[in-house]
């Protein structure tokens, strides 16, 4: 197999695109958001997570790294995310667990999820996706998480509420996705990408189908939760069906294409995911956050294209410049 899975930095890449809209909204786009930009912005998240399990899958079937390997990794992504938190948002960290907390808790717990038998590993699954509307109804979900800038604020019950049911990306559904994502994954490097796509693309119109249709006959009540308007506040079983089709489906599919050349624009983000992620979270805090709010489409529009323009050279002069064996941590 080659050293690098160009689909997979493709997608990420398009991921990452429409994260960077996504979380510059809640700072600088005039609200109520467009649904069509909800659901734009809404794609990023179950991408990331989906394809952060596959890459888990990955390494531990092809390099076969110990336990300790992810332990190392992931406690690298919590040191990351709770930098991020008290120094650019001013929040304690491991309070309300935004998206790197999820992947950084979820790695060597995946690398356990992938000893399971496959019957074993699609109960936990199910499981974590059934409970999470049951937990959500009986605990309560909260429209804002809780955001303590001071120890003496700290609530470990709220704290602990955050982690399983309501905070940015609890572990109910996510983890799910995430070991969702290791599941498919280990079937992709098991059977090569050849064999599988055409059982991805089958998996992926049956998920999407069911979830958009189930979507628009339910129609849950969403939230919008300081700006950030994806349609997964509360995260509900209709909005991950229909993600992860479309996930499975957009799997299959750029593979086929995946050496036009148009895509080197997405999987230059995808190659560099993490840097993109910090540097734009610095971005947002800096400057957006600071002179640009409340913007109408045009003027976000433009914001945002250039945004990503200024991000995208940046990865890209450090992936030129960078060593093969480039430390994880810088």
């Amino acid at each position: 197999m080659q050293k690098r899975d160009s689909t997979i930095d493709i997608l990420r890449g398009m991921a990452i695109f429409t994260m960077i809209a996504a979380n510059m909204a809640a700072h600088s786009f005039m609200e109520p958001h467009p649904f069509a930009f909800r659901l734009y912005g809404s794609f990023a998240a179950p991408t990331f997570i989906f394809l952060a399990g596959m890459m888990v899958s990955y390494t531990a079937f092809l390099k076969k790294h110990p336990l300790k390997y992810y332990f190392v990794r992931g406690s690298a992504t919590l040191i990351v995310a709770a930098l991020i938190d008290y120094f650019l948002w001013g929040v304690i960290p491991f309070t309300t667990f935004d998206v790197l907390y999820l992947i950084g808790l979820a790695m060597p717990l995946i690398h356990l999820f992938l000893f399971a038998k496959r019957w074993l590993q699609a109960t936990i699954i199910t499981l974590l996706f059934a409970l999470t509307p049951l937990m959500q109804i009986y605990f309560g979900y909260i429209d804002t998480p809780v955001e303590p800038n001071i120890i003496s604020d700290l609530n470990f019950k709220i704290v602990l509420h955050q982690l399983f049911v309501d905070g940015w990306f609890p572990l109910f559904p996510w983890l799910g996705v995430s070991f969702l994502g290791a599941f498919f994954g280990h079937m992709r490097v098991q059977h090569s990408p050849e064999i599988i796509s055409k059982p991805f693309l089958i998996s992926g119109l049956f998920f999407f189908t069911v979830g958009i249709t189930s979507w628009c006959l339910f129609k849950p009540t969403l939230i919008t939760r300081e700006g950030y308007s994806e349609l997964f506040y509360p995260p509900t079983l209709f909005y991950l069906l229909t993600f992860i089709g479309l996930i499975l489906i957009l799997l299959s599919l750029l593979y086929k294409i995946r050496h036009q050349k148009i895509f080197y624009f997405f999987s230059n983000f995808g190659r560099s995911s993490l840097l993109v992620y910090i540097l734009h979270t610095v971005f947002i805090v800096t400057i957006f956050n600071v002179f640009f709010e409340a913007c109408d489409l045009t003027m976000f529009a433009v914001l945002y294209l250039s945004h990503a323009a200024v991000l995208w050279l940046i990865v890209f002069f450090v992936q030129k410049i960078k060593k093969e064996n480039f430390p994880f941590i810088l």
